[in-house]
């Protein structure tokens, strides 16, 4: 059994599925993992100590390796940072960043002239630009700080789609929305819908993006949102570019 408060985050490597989550009782990340026969287990982050925090995790494959990104918790500790996981090492860090948020981070991996560029998205206190980004090349050096597009309320949902990043967030019960390629330094957007997504009932409460979606309903993007009358999950997609 898994138990969470907040949004699980998963990733396909090494033949199997990794599924990461805040602890609903504590501030311990857990794994899960899920092999081709259909078994899951819980392994431990050995050697390391189980990372902790008060958010959601977010994980992407970079660098033949698994990265996984967290808030870390402590009286004002804002600060994100990271662990791997590779077949040949194991579990190694944790790693600082100069990344702090108030909620997330989000993950996304695109790679470029064989380098893989690692684009974490946070919300960066309260103001009219707090939805910022940074990136970590080929796993050894930080960017700037970049603003992505105005603001959000909520933690920003990032995913990689033919070789552009694709970012949500919430301002107020509105779902914002935009995309980048490695060349454009700041996202396009517009608020409630760009051309070609699907949108109805109105607004949310919360959404994410869905990683490699192909395997669902054909090659798209496509979004879960909580609706604002209830509690239900709609699922909407924004088709080929």
């Amino acid at each position: 059994n898994a138990y969470t408060t907040k949004a699980p985050t998963s990733v396909v490597f090494g033949g199997y599925l990794w599924v990461f989550f805040k602890y609903d009782v504590s501030n311990d990340i857990k794994i899960k993992r899920l092999n081709s026969s259909g078994t899951w287990t819980s392994p431990s982050f050995s050697p390391l100590s189980t990372p902790t925090t008060d958010g959601s995790p977010s994980a992407v494959i970079a660098n033949n390796k698994i990265y996984l990104f967290y808030k870390t918790v402590g009286s004002g500790s804002r600060v994100v940072n990271y662990v791997t996981w590779s077949t040949a090492n194991g579990w190694q860090g944790p790693y600082s960043s100069p990344i702090y948020t108030e909620e997330g981070p989000s993950a996304a991996n695109l790679t470029m002239g064989g380098a893989d560029y690692t684009y974490v998205y946070y919300r960066y206190g309260t103001g009219s630009t707090n939805l910022r980004y940074r990136a970590l090349v080929s796993g050894s050096m930080w960017t700037s700080e970049v603003q992505a597009f105005g603001h959000t309320d909520s933690a920003p949902s990032a995913v990689v789609f033919k070789d552009r990043i694709h970012v949500t967030g919430l301002v107020g019960n509105d779902i914002y929305y935009g995309s980048k390629s490695y060349g454009e330094s700041s996202c396009t957007y517009n608020p409630n819908q760009e051309t070609r997504w699907v949108m109805q009932n109105g607004g949310a409460r919360a959404v994410g993006l869905l990683p490699d979606s192909s395997y669902f309903y054909g090659e798209g993007l496509y979004m879960l949102y909580r609706g604002l009358s209830q509690n239900y999950v709609y699922f909407r997609g924004k088709y080929s570019e």
